[in-house]
């Protein structure tokens, strides 16, 4: 990391610690809306029709030309709030997320599935994990197959769980079939049937699609989907290549998390990031890897000044 950007993120060592610890419990998710929009006037929740809206600083998305998933007009970082609830820094920052998913997920079959659009986004941007939406409607003879096949088997749950932010829509729920949000969403996705598997990087980028859904599909599916894990990784370490500063790098949580950011600022008891996909976020020093405390330690032992060296 250039020593004049590590420079600028030490200088905050001086706050006093209660400053930190109120900014500590602050929300850092944009404030929830309605999924339903504006429907008297037809004007539906959804960013411009440059997509999600999910990337607020266009250097970081990697597009230059108008996508599903390139920065839209909503608000930074999120499209607009779809009924899911807004995370907190209360539980220790990125390296918690039961404040995003605690009352946006649903059992479908033996998947835990997000069924909220915001705060799948806002996990699969702050995890780093690519994210695997599933629109369906189980009033489909296909959307009732793949339900009692593929979504059932423990192989697709482990896959799913462990390797992707899983995010199911439901257009046999009359809730969603009637916002006007996720109408708007399934267009942005381009789904003309049910059932539909899209794998995309968190900005959106998409990785993998699968249409439809037959009993025999089930074997080749599940060989997509593993393909997509090794497909997603390398889309994203190309976008790192591409498109990020150098003072991005890999840290790593006490139980082995691993989040790709860089220093914005840092005390000695916390640190202030910002993720490879735009989101900020606090956490407390003590919560990284050894490696990572001694990495801020060495960078900080850079810039104090040596003993009985003059002042200028």
């Amino acid at each position: 990391m250039p020593r004049h950007a590590l420079s600028s993120a030490f200088q905050t060592a001086a706050l006093p610690v209660v400053v930190l610890v109120l900014l500590s419990s602050c929300t850092i998710l944009p404030f929830n809306r309605h999924a339903d929009g504006n429907k008297a006037s037809g004007n539906p929740s959804l960013p411009s029709t440059r997509g999600w809206g999910l990337m607020a600083d266009p250097k970081l998305t990697g597009s230059a030309s108008p996508g599903l998933m390139a920065p839209g007009s909503g608000a930074p970082g999120m499209p607009p709030g779809d009924g899911g609830s807004p995370a907190s820094a209360e539980g220790g920052g990125l390296f918690d997320f039961s404040s995003v998913t605690a009352n946006s997920t649903q059992s479908t079959s033996r998947v835990q599935w997000s069924r909220s659009a915001m705060d799948a986004t806002e996990l699969a941007r702050r995890s780093g994990k690519p994210l695997l939406i599933l629109v369906n409607s189980r009033n489909s003879p296909s959307g009732q197959s793949i339900e009692n096949t593929l979504v059932l088997q423990p192989e697709f749950k482990k896959l799913t769980e462990e390797t992707y932010i899983p995010l199911y829509i439901d257009f046999s729920d009359k809730a969603t079939i009637d916002s006007d949000f996720y109408q708007a969403f399934k267009d942005r996705l381009k789904v003309r049937g049910y059932p539909t598997i899209l794998v995309t990087l968190p900005d959106g980028t998409e990785v993998t699609r699968l249409s439809g859904y037959k009993h025999e599909y089930e074997v080749s599916y599940m060989l997509k989907l593993r393909e997509s894990v090794a497909a997603s990784q390398k889309a994203i370490e190309s976008r790192r290549k591409r498109v990020l500063p150098p003072e991005y790098r890999a840290w790593t949580d006490k139980q082995g998390v691993v989040v790709y950011a860089k220093l914005d600022k840092a005390d000695a008891n916390m640190l202030n990031l910002t993720t490879e996909w735009g989101t900020k976020f606090t956490t407390f020093t003590n919560r990284l890897s050894s490696e990572d405390q001694a990495w801020i330690e060495s960078e900080r032992a850079k810039r104090e000044p040596a003993p009985g060296a003059k002042s200028s």
